[in-house]
């Protein structure tokens, strides 16, 4: 969530509005990205220990194409994608930008903001699930594949 803070407070100035993706997870950790639009298409910045949950090139047409390049790379042990949200930080009322304190505030909006449930198959996630146990995190794809 940080990360996606920061990255909002910094590119605000040039023009990008304060948007997060939000996404909500069967083992309730979830993950907080930046997200942006150049050209009509959707990007994202991110940070994350996993390779596969960082940022994306604008190239998704859509908020959920954007969330379905997450996907995979979010099944690990217990994680798996089950919702998604955008939100633009302006709406928390705040101060997310110059807070010398916590952002429980910011926090506590984003848990509770209804999020889009995301269906999947389970018989496909247990594949994925099966492949992470046997041969650890998966290798990025290039942007250019999704």
């Amino acid at each position: 969530m940080e990360g996606a803070f920061l990255a909002a407070a910094i590119l605000e100035p040039l023009g990008y509005p304060p948007l997060i993706l939000s996404f909500e997870s069967i083992d309730l950790l979830e993950h907080v990205i930046f997200i942006y639009k150049k050209k009509n298409l959707w990007g994202a910045i991110g940070c994350s220990r996993d390779q596969g949950l960082k940022g994306r090139k604008p190239v998704f047409k859509t908020i959920r194409a954007l969330t379905l390049s997450y996907f995979e790379p979010y099944i690990d042990k217990t994680g798996l994608i089950t919702a998604y949200q955008q939100a633009n930080l302006d709406e928390t009322t705040s101060d997310w930008r110059y807070s010398k304190r916590n952002v429980w505030k910011s926090e506590n909006y984003l848990l509770n903001l209804p999020h889009i449930r995301l269906k999947s198959s389970k018989k496909r996630s247990r594949q994925i699930r099966d492949r992470y146990l046997k041969n650890g995190p998966m290798k990025p794809k290039p942007f250019w594949v999704y």
